[in-house]
C-alpha cells in the first residue's frame, strides 16, 4: 500500500527561486525549477561553485590538501537523521563508520533523467576505487510518489542499483547540505569534511581527479583506511515476472501484432493482437549495444517504438543507449539508426547526419510519412529526423528546462517522455516534469509553436490530481499519451491513473485507477503506468511496476491483464556471472546400474499454482557419463504436471549432473499473475552395481518474496 506523502518539515525547496542565467559560457538552471537545469555549453557544465562556496572554502585553492588542521577549512559533514529508511545496507550509516573513507554523496530523485544518467558515471567511480571510495545515494524525492520508501525500492531494483542509498523524504540533509536542485554531488575527504560539490552531470572528470589527489595526501599522513566496508544487504526481493518493468506498448491492428518494450529485460517482444501468442523476440535479455540477428542484438532499456507505413520496419528508442535502433520485421535483423551509444555533449549546433550523431536518453517516437520525432528527455527537447536523407536535430525546445509555451526554438520543455501524433494536426507530448500535456505544430516552413493544454502553471513544481479544464486540471509526472480523434488518453504515471483530456471542451477527467496496486474489472486500480495507446476501441496500458500489460475496454471502461502466450525466458547470466536463480546442492547419490529415472517435484506457495498457459524449460549438462539421459531431457514445454519423470540407465562410474528448471507459477484466483522461479540441482552421483538407489529424486519449495 502506497503510504500518505511526507513532505519537507521547514521549506519545499523547488519553491526557492534558482536562477543563474545563461547563454554561450554562462550557465543556468530555469527560475522556479525543482529539477537541475543543465543548459548549453561547448562542454559538459560542471557546477563546482570555486573558493566562494562555504563547503569549497579553500580546499583546492589553498592549502587544503596539505595541512594536517584541515579539518578547519570546510563544512564537517552532519549527522544522518537516525529514522531514515536504508536500502543496500544491512543498518544505517553513519560518518564514524565511514571515518578513513573518501564518500560521495548523490542527491537525487528518481523520475530525473539527469539523475539517471550519472548512475553509471557513479558506478565506475566507485568500481575505480573500490577500497578508498564510498557512493552513497541521497534521494530527496520531488513529487509525492517519489517520498514513498516503496516506490523507491521499485526504482533501486529498476535500475540495478547497489550502492548504499537513504530516503530523505523529509529533505532533511538536502536542507542542511543547503542542496538547490537535482542531481547535486558533494565529495567528502576522509577526515568528514566537505571537499567539493557539483550539480548536474559531468562530475566523473573533475571529481576522479580530486579522487587522486585526496587519496595521496591523505595517504601520506595515514589518514586513509583501505579496509574493505561490508554493508552485509541482500538485494532488494523483486518478483520475477514475464514483463519486466514493460514501459511502452505499440497496438498495430491491421497487422494482428502487439509490440511491448520489455524494458527491465531489455528487448522487445512481439505478440499477436488475436490470441496474445508470443511470436518474435528481439534482443539477448542482457543489456548491451550490439547489431546483429535475434541472437546477437542486444538493447540497452528499450522505450518508445514507431513503425514503418508498410509494415517492415519498427524503430526502437534504445534509452540506455542513447540511439534509435530499427529492426527489419522480415529479416528480423536490428541495427542502429542514428546514435553512438554516448550520451550528446551539451552544446549549440549539435544535430547532423545518421548514423553517427549522439542523441540523450530518447524515451519515445512518433513517425509520419518519412519524418521520425523523437522525444529527447535528455535533452529536454524533441528531435525530428528525416529517414530519407538521415538529417537529424532539435525541433522543439531550446535545451533549456521548463515550462514556457511560444516559437519552437525558445519554447522551455521538462523532460518530454511520451508523443502522440494526430492524423494531420498536431504533435501531442507530456512532459513529465512539468506535470503537463503540450502539443507542438507540425508545420513543414519550422514556424510552429509550442502550447500547453494541460496541467500546469510558470513553475515546475506544480503537479496535483485534479480534473478540471485546461490549465486548472493537474498531472503527477505523466510519461505516456495517445490521441484518437477528439481524445488524448494520459498515463498519469504517478497518481496511478488513466486520464482523459478532451481536446473540444480542455477538460480533463478520469478514466480509472485511484491508488497503487493491481485490480482488473470495472473498479481496476494500476501501479505507476508508462505507456497508453488506443487500437479499435481498447486502450492498451503500460502497466509498469506490476509489470504487465492491461487492456481497457474503451466503451465499458473494463479491464484486464494480457497474458503471453509461449513467452521465451530472459537469457541466462553470461558467463562468469553468478546464477541468479535458487541452487540446490545435493550430497553424492549412490544409484545401482541399469534402468533407472530422475523424479523431479516442485512445491508451490500456498495459493499459486502452474499455469496451463505458462511455459517451463529444462536444462541440462553433465561431467562425466555414468547417467545416459533421453534425447528429450533437455524440453521447453507449457503447463508441465508435477512430479516429472524422466526414464534413464544408470552405468558404473561418476558423474556431475546440473539440471536447470525455469518454471513460471501463477495466482490460483489470478491466473494472468505469473513469476519466474529458476532453480538450478547440482547432482553428483556414484553409480556401481547391485547397491543403491535406482531413482533420482529431486525436490524444490518455491517462496514468494516478501
Amino acid at each position: 500500500m502506497t503510504s500518505a506523502p511526507r513532505f519537507p518539515r521547514r521549506r519545499i525547496r523547488p519553491h526557492a527561486i534558482l536562477c543563474l542565467t545563461v547563454l554561450l559560457g554562462f550557465w543556468t538552471a530555469a527560475c522556479d525549477a525543482p529539477a537541475l537545469i543543465i543548459p548549453p555549453a561547448a562542454t559538459p557544465v560542471s557546477s563546482s561553485l570555486g573558493p566562494s562556496d562555504p563547503l569549497h572554502a579553500t580546499y583546492v585553492a589553498g592549502d587544503r590538501l596539505d595541512n594536517d588542521m584541515s579539518d578547519l577549512y570546510g563544512m564537517a559533514a552532519p549527522p544522518f537523521p537516525a529514522d531514515l529508511d536504508w536500502f543496500n545496507t544491512d543498518e544505517p550509516l553513519t560518518w564514524a563508520r565511514l571515518r578513513g573513507k573518501i564518500v560521495l554523496l548523490d542527491f537525487w530523485t528518481f523520475g530525473c533523467v539527469n539523475c539517471q544518467h550519472n548512475f553509471p558515471r557513479l558506478e565506475a567511480l566507485q568500481a575505480r576505487y573500490p577500497d578508498e571510495l564510498v557512493v552513497i545515494g541521497v534521494h530527496a524525492g520531488k513529487f509525492a510518489h517519489e517520498r514513498n520508501t516503496e516506490n523507491i525500492r521499485q526504482t533501486v531494483a529498476e535500475y540495478g542499483l547497489t550502492h548504499p542509498i537513504v530516503n530523505d523524504a523529509y529533505w532533511e540533509l538536502y536542507d542542511v547540505w543547503d542542496v538547490q536542485g537535482w542531481p547535486t554531488l558533494i565529495l567528502v575527504d576522509p577526515n568528514g569534511v566537505a571537499a567539493d560539490r557539483h550539480l548536474g552531470e559531468g562530475f566523473h572528470g573533475p571529481f576522479n581527479s580530486l579522487i587522486r589527489q585526496l587519496i595521496r595526501a591523505f595517504d601520506a599522513r595515514g589518514k586513509l583506511d583501505r579496509t574493505p566496508l561490508d554493508f552485509q544487504s541482500a538485494p532488494s526481493p523483486t518478483l520475477p515476472t514475464l514483463f519486466s518493468f514493460p514501459s511502452k506498448v505499440l497496438p498495430v491492428p491491421a497487422r494482428d501484432r502487439l509490440y511491448v518494450a520489455d524494458t527491465g529485460h531489455h528487448r522487445i517482444v512481439a505478440l499477436r493482437l488475436s490470441d496474445s501468442q508470443v511470436l518474435q523476440i528481439y534482443g539477448t535479455g542482457i543489456a548491451g549495444f550490439q547489431d546483429g540477428s535475434v541472437t546477437e542484438a542486444a538493447f540497452h532499456r528499450p522505450h518508445g517504438m514507431a513503425l514503418s507505413p508498410d509494415g517492415s520496419r519498427l524503430y526502437v528508442a534504445d534509452s540506455g543507449n542513447h540511439a534509435v535502433r530499427r529492426i527489419d520485421l522480415r529479416s528480423h535483423r536490428v541495427d542502429t539508426l542514428v546514435g553512438t551509444g554516448h550520451q550528446v555533449p551539451f552544446g549549440p549546433g549539435y544535430g547532423g547526419t545518421a548514423p553517427d550523431v549522439a542523441l540523450s536518453s530518447p524515451l519515445d517516437l512518433a513517425l509520419r510519412d518519412e519524418t521520425l520525432f523523437i522525444a529527447m528527455a535528455g535533452t529536454h527537447q524533441i528531435w525530428r529526423m528525416d529517414l530519407a536523407t538521415g538529417a537529424i536535430g532539435p525541433y522543439a525546445g531550446s535545451q533549456y528546462e521548463g515550462i514556457q509555451d511560444g516559437a519552437l526554438s525558445v519554447a522551455q520543455l521538462a523532460q518530454p517522455s511520451g508523443l502522440a501524433l494526430s492524423d494531420s494536426g498536431p504533435l501531442y507530448f507530456v512532459d513529465s516534469e512539468s506535470s503537463t500535456v503540450r502539443a507542438v505544430d507540425v508545420l513543414a516552413d519550422g514556424t510552429g509553436r509550442v502550447s500547453t493544454l494541460a496541467g500546469g502553471t510558470s513553475s515546475l513544481a506544480s503537479y496535483g490530481d485534479t480534473d478540471d479544464v485546461g490549465l486548472r486540471a493537474r498531472f503527477q509526472h505523466p510519461l505516456g499519451v495517445a490521441w484518437q480523434a477528439s481524445s488524448l488518453f494520459v498515463a498519469d504515471t504517478y497518481n496511478h491513473r488513466i486520464r482523459r483530456v478532451d481536446l473540444a471542451t480542455g477538460v480533463t477527467e478520469t478514466l480509472a485507477g485511484t491508488t497503487a496496486g493491481w485490480r482488473d474489472g470495472d473498479a481496476p486500480l494500476f501501479f505507476s503506468p508508462r505507456d497508453v495507446a488506443v487500437a479499435e476501441g481498447q486502450l492498451f496500458i503500460a502497466d509498469t511496476n506490476n509489470h504487465v500489460i492491461r487492456i481497457m475496454d474503451l466503451d465499458g471502461g473494463h479491464v484486464r491483464t494480457l497474458l503471453p502466450k509461449g513467452m521465451q525466458f530472459p537469457a541466462r547470466a553470461a558467463e562468469g556471472r553468478p546464477y541468479r536463480g535458487t541452487v540446490i546442492q545435493l550430497p553424492q547419490q549412490f544409484v545401482k546400474s541399469g534402468a533407472g529415472a530422475i523424479q523431479i517435484d516442485v512445491a508451490f506457495p500456498a495459493g499459486y499454482k502452474v499455469n496451463p498457459e505458462a511455459p517451463f524449460s529444462l536444462e541440462w549438462r553433465q561431467e562425466g557419463d555414468a547417467v545416459q539421459l533421453p534425447t528429450d531431457a533437455d524440453r521447453v514445454e507449457a503447463g508441465p504436471v508435477f512430479p516429472l519423470h524422466l526414464d534413464v540407465a544408470f552405468t558404473s562410474g561418476q558423474s556431475l549432473l546440473t539440471a536447470d528448471l525455469a518454471i513460471f507459477f501463477c495466482e490460483e484466483t489470478r491466473e494472468r499473475l505469473c513469476l519466474l522461479e529458476e532453480v538450478r540441482f547440482q547432482i553428483p552421483v556414484q553409480v556401481a552395481d547391485g547397491q543403491g538407489i535406482s531413482t533420482l529424486p529431486l525436490r524444490a519449495t518455491i517462496t514468494v518474496p516478501d
